[in-house]
């Protein structure tokens, strides 16, 4: 829509993001000569009697809880073409998921639990007003500075957190037994894919638990830990088996971060990290390929233990050296079945994240089969195209779909190469930064590079795994990404390796 100048007594300075059904504006209130946000109903949904329904309830919900952990509603009304806008607090320090980008997990505990108190104080507040919020995650999670601030310390010192963004919200008063799916699949509970699935307050403690688990830099299957105890709890497949309340859960995370505060002792981010995840199969922590390339410390960059818990393969990877050379490749022409125990580990981690597609993907494979990952279906085959694997010849061919800066590649050859020397051979023109670490998918040995500062604003992250046992293969997969979409966890987690 285009830039309004005035809304109401307000005086429009810019816009602060647009989602599917609206677009907030900062603007000036003349009055009280102050900043405030201006939500407005999309231009296409103007005519939707239920959406514009939904949109002045998310303006009376929460000027009916009206409360220092959530967004304050101050006025509401009409524009002239009878679009509804309603007028809130402004969130001069951003939101979660721009913090994360700036500051890549894992975080230190401490910083993760100044966020977690905040979240818990907001969620406790909805939930006792019957509200559940069904769609937490760190876009709305928002950042206020405050004089009287819960938290004196750290980079959160003065800033308040609130809870934001209530469009599907749902009020238990008014609940019926059916619900339309609804939320961000990355942090939606179970029994949000379910059209005849019980909305309650545990359905925001799993979102909850998964946007904690972004801080920390880990991700679902939770690892072997106390703390991974703790977040397997938040985010149990059955609601009723969740941990009771979101005080409760920011109390259990308070107690499994506790070795780890700053109280008994700064702590690099890269220890906290690998003191938080079960170890990975080529070493702990975060490191470099070999030869390494130019990048920033691995610290920065989240661990890439996507490993389900089930039975290693019966031919582990190799432990040669990096420098020695690998053994002949087969000759080609002929796929030799993987190792059971391999497939069946990735089969089932992809069949728990891919579970998330449902409906609305489909798969991305290279015309010669190998490996396939789940992408949207609104990228059809004929936007798919042919992409040569890197550093192998002509008969290794993937497949790419998207556009821009979204899109998703795959590719699988059966004649081993290198996983570094795969990177190279990749071509990202326009990227300020690389940084790099290793760990595994489905128990096979991992490589990531990192991309950022790239022209077209997107994060360019490829991954190549490798089997160097008697099965030699290698996978490519390159997830171009805005604001997280697409989620490389997510792609990972539907990869198949035939």
């Amino acid at each position: 829509m285009a830039t309004p100048t005035t809304v109401g007594r307000f005086r429009v300075q810019r816009s602060l993001g647009s989602g599917g059904f609206a677009t907030v504006w900062l603007a000036e209130d003349p009055q009280l000569d102050s900043l405030v946000a201006v939500k407005i109903l999309a231009d296409n949904w103007a005519a939707n009697a239920d959406v514009h329904r939904r949109f002045v309830d998310e303006a009376r919900l929460l000027r009916r809880v009206d409360s220092d952990h959530l967004v304050r509603v101050y006025d509401i009304g009409e524009l002239d073409d009878g679009r509804p806008y309603f007028v809130m607090s402004y969130a001069d320090g951003g939101t979660l998921a721009d913090l994360v980008k700036e500051r890549p997990p894992p975080w230190q505990p401490d910083d993760v639990l100044a966020v977690v108190d905040g979240i818990a104080a907001a969620l406790t507040v909805l939930h006792r007003s019957g509200i559940v919020h069904r769609d937490v995650k760190p876009a709305n999670v928002l950042f206020r500075t405050a004089a009287h601030a819960d938290r004196a310390t750290g980079p959160f010192a003065g800033k308040r957190v609130m809870l934001g963004d209530l469009g599907i919200a749902k009020d238990l008063q008014w609940a019926s037994g059916l619900t339309l799916p609804a939320g961000s699949p990355a942090f939606m509970a179970p029994e949000q894919r379910d059209m005849a699935g019980r909305i309650t307050p545990a359905t925001d403690v799993h979102a909850f638990g998964m946007t904690v688990g972004r801080l920390l830099g880990i991700a679902a299957p939770w690892p072997g830990t106390a703390l991974g105890d703790v977040l397997r709890r938040a985010t149990a497949e059955r609601a009723e088996d969740r941990t009771a309340t979101a005080a409760e859960l920011a109390a259990e995370l308070r107690g499994g971060l506790a070795p780890w505060r700053r109280s008994a002792g700064p702590m690099p981010t890269s220890e906290v990290a690998a003191a938080l995840t079960v170890p990975i199969p080529i070493g702990t922590g975060l490191r470099a390929p070999e030869p390494p390339p130019p990048v920033l410390p691995a610290a920065s960059f989240p661990p890439l233990d996507l490993s389900p818990p089930s039975t290693p393969p019966s031919t582990p990877p190799s432990t040669a050296p990096s420098g020695a050379v690998p053994s002949p490749a087969p000759p080609r022409g002929r796929r030799r079945p993987l190792l059971a125990a391999a497939v069946l580990a990735v089969l089932v981690l992809g069949a728990v994240l891919a579970s998330r597609y449902l409906f609305t993907t489909h798969r991305l494979a290279p015309t010669d089969g190998g490996a396939s990952v789940a992408i949207p279906r609104s990228w059809d085959t004929g936007k798919v195209a042919g992409v040569s694997f890197p550093g192998a010849d002509d008969a290794d061919t993937g497949a790419r779909a998207g556009a821009g800066a979204r899109a998703v590649t795959v590719a699988y050859s059966d004649t081993y190469t290198d996983p570094a020397q795969v990177l190279r051979s990749i071509e990202v023109p326009g990227c300020a930064t690389t940084t790099a670490s290793k760990g595994t998918v489905g128990k096979w040995p991992a490589t990531l590079w990192r991309r950022t500062g790239c022209a077209d604003a997107a994060v360019v992250q490829d991954v190549v795994l490798a089997n160097q046992g008697t099965d030699e293969f290698t996978v490519w997969v390159q997830v171009r990404s805005v604001d997280g979409d697409p989620d490389l966890e997510e792609i990972l987690g539907s990869l198949r390796v035939d």
